[in-house]
């Protein structure tokens, strides 16, 4: 069944999406092995976007809202365009999303991202 819990939540897609997520802005609460099992997905997003660094909250929730929109926007390919893409692959058009909304002027996120090599202006 396809149930919001199991899109964002459940799915092994998902978890190894999030857990890409996770080690590159280095929050271990969007780390799946970190969540508390929960059908309400309002005290889920709690959970996983709230940071004990104040000045990294607004960036963490944004971050978390980015990484469920293109979780959101894989599906939907799925579904109705029988297009797959990896969760690396999904992953990388966070990382690309990310970058823009920087680019853009989004300071919340800038200040959530971690530099690797994997992150180059």
């Amino acid at each position: 069944m396809n149930t919001v819990c199991h899109l964002f939540q459940e799915c092994g897609f998902a978890r190894e999406v999030w857990s890409k997520v996770s080690t590159w802005i280095a929050a271990p609460t969007t780390n799946p092995t970190n969540w508390m099992q929960t059908f309400d997905l309002g005290q889920w997003y709690i959970d996983i976007s709230t940071s004990t660094d104040s000045a990294r909250g607004a960036g963490l929730r944004s971050m978390v809202m980015l990484t469920v929109w293109e979780l959101w926007k894989e599906r939907n390919a799925r579904v109705f365009n029988k297009v797959d893409k990896t969760p690396e692959q999904v992953f990388r058009s966070i990382q690309e999303e990310a970058r823009v909304w920087v680019r853009a002027g989004n300071r919340a996120i800038e200040a959530c991202l971690v530099v690797t090599a994997r992150y180059v202006n």
